[in-house]
């Protein structure tokens, strides 16, 4: 239990640089009157590095102890934060997100893998669960962060790099934990046939992830929200996402994952239906947009967790470093590529357009979880 809340806490630090540094970055670089297709090349910057650091994971894994690829992760991190700090001109920015990407993709590849390979099947949901809640625990709260810092933006990198930097010393009780497989050093890229059902739902998970936080706040305006309520809207759904991943966690372990998915999958199909018919009333009550919100942030960010958790439950020990790769791998191409699609649909077809493509792909979820579990008999 002390090595796996030692994973756990090494992952807190992390998050919130995830939350914060882009935040800052995007702010900076809208001041610096930067063009809008140069922010989001700073973003696919840090998705470039992720792709490529996913690749080299199982191998750094079987030679490296968890606790030394951590540990590296964050001082990576923290210094592509800290030479954002001293040098706030585009070119660094740009550089020093590549950076932070590799340094975010040692983290959380052997966080996440630490937990699949060495945690207890009996309690693997409700520690994948934990595991969630921290990565998004600072969602609701950079906005708050940063608003507190808006004159000493500088200030917050060089305090967030120092909190990086120091987070290795919570992995001491890992310190003798060896490499993860270190008996078995081939690497063989064979879980697509392994796990199909973890890598479709990380793909879509990815995706639909992506535009809870992209492309909700874009549908919101569109209905002719006021920002306040664009904001309370997000919060509501980040309220979701971390309540549902203590809750499916809970469930997944008495359950099994693929039951509780097809459970997320069909209540995200239907949520996301109400909400496409609720929004565009006349005035629709709080009441009924907060719960919907609630429900359907539950929904968009559990899937990831519970496809974990199917890695971990049903891939063999030998081949579960490369499944864990795959399924990152499927998510960060699902949240890179669906976004994309989602924001081009709602340029041509209005936010009314916008809840049925959620349900769309909740509804695909739900279909490939249901011949897979047929397939395997499950």
């Amino acid at each position: 239990m002390n090595r796996l809340l030692s994973v756990l806490g090494m992952t807190l630090p992390l998050s919130v640089s995830t939350f914060l540094f882009p935040l800052i970055l995007v702010l900076w670089l809208g001041q610096q009157g930067a063009p809008a297709w140069v922010i989001s090349l700073n973003s696919t910057s840090s998705g470039l590095a992720l792709l490529l650091t996913i690749f080299v994971m199982p191998g750094v894994l079987r030679r490296w102890p968890t606790w030394v690829v951590m540990a590296a992760g964050s001082v990576i991190a923290a210094l592509s934060i800290g030479a954002v700090a001293l040098w706030p001109v585009l070119a660094v920015m740009l550089l020093a997100r590549f950076i932070y990407g590799v340094g975010f993709t040692l983290n959380w590849g052997a966080g996440e893998s630490w937990i699949n390979v060495r945690c207890e099947k009996a309690i693997l949901g409700r520690a994948l669960g934990a595991y969630m809640v921290i990565w998004y625990l600072p969602m609701p709260l950079a906005p708050i962060i940063l608003s507190w810092f808006s004159a000493q933006a500088d200030v917050l990198l060089w305090l967030i790099a120092g909190l990086l930097l120091i987070s290795p010393l919570v992995l001491w009780p890992l310190r003798k934990d060896p490499a993860l497989s270190a008996d078995n050093p081939v690497v063989h890229w064979r879980s697509w046939q392994l796990a199909p059902m973890p890598v479709v739902a990380g793909f879509l998970s990815g995706g639909l992830e992506g535009a809870r936080g992209i492309l909700v706040p874009v549908y919101l305006a569109r209905l002719n929200w006021p920002e306040a309520m664009v904001l309370q809207g997000v919060f509501w759904l980040a309220i979701g996402g971390l309540a549902f991943n203590i809750i499916s966690g809970w469930l997944a372990d008495r359950l099994r994952p693929e039951r509780v998915l097809l459970a997320l999958a069909a209540l995200g199909m239907a949520v996301a239906i109400f909400m496409g018919w609720y929004l565009l009333q006349p005035t629709p009550l709080k009441a009924g947009w907060v719960a919907g919100f609630i429900l359907l942030g539950g929904c968009l960010n559990t899937v990831y967790s519970l496809a974990s958790g199917a890695v971990g439950r049903y891939v063999p020990a030998s081949d579960r470093l490369e499944a864990n790769s795959i399924l990152m791998l499927t998510y960060t191409l699902g949240m890179l590529t669906l976004p994309l699609l989602g924001g081009v649909a709602l340029d041509c077809f209005g936010p009314a357009a916008f809840m049925p493509m959620l349900a769309g792909a909740f509804a695909v979820l739900l279909a490939v979880v249901i011949k897979l579990r047929i397939h395997a008999g499950l």
